[in-house]
């Protein structure tokens, strides 16, 4: 019985270990970052620019993309997937790939961020006497960027960083 609880042991310490070391963990930790640059910018734009709500919103959407755009290409350009060439021709065509990739998922962001603002899903959240300055379109923000992070990992792995066999002393 002993036996089989230590190889279930190694099994998970093994399954644990391939997930840390796994594209898509590391894709999440810098999915993360990139999102918490996103909702920080979000959150300067959308409290200081003098628009209405929806033109407010969709401004500050846009200018909170392009900053996170370019942390998210450099992380999964260079940690995530690996890829170390700087050759104007693979940098040119996996940047156009993720800004493509992009722009699809800022439509898919901004089209949830409306649907919340049609739902009346944004403003401010008052609990007691305390005001959450526009917690709700935070909260809306969060979940285009959780749809964000789902598309784009899916077309980053399978279309534009596609993982290359690593080259050895043989292959050169």
């Amino acid at each position: 019985m002993k036996r089989q609880d230590k190889n279930s042991g190694n099994k998970k310490q093994s399954f644990i270990i391939r997930l840390i070391k796994s594209d898509f963990f590391i894709y999440i930790i810098f999915g993360v970052v990139a999102t918490v640059v996103n909702m920080v910018a979000f959150r300067i734009f959308n409290s200081t620019l003098p628009f209405d709500v929806i033109v407010t919103q969709n401004v500050s959407y846009v200018l909170a993309w392009i900053i996170s755009f370019f942390v998210a290409f450099f992380c999964n350009k260079f940690f995530v997937f690996k890829s170390k060439s700087m050759e104007p021709k693979i940098f040119w065509k996996e940047f156009a790939g993720f800004f493509t990739a992009r722009i699809f998922s800022l439509f898919v962001h901004i089209g949830i961020a409306n649907l919340c603002v049609f739902a009346g899903l944004t403003g401010d959240v008052v609990i007691g006497t305390m005001v959450f300055a526009k917690l709700l379109d935070d909260v809306s923000n969060l979940i285009g960027n959780i749809a964000e992070v789902i598309l784009n990992y899916i077309c980053s792995k399978l279309f534009i960083f596609k993982n290359k066999k690593p080259e050895t002393d043989e292959n050169k």
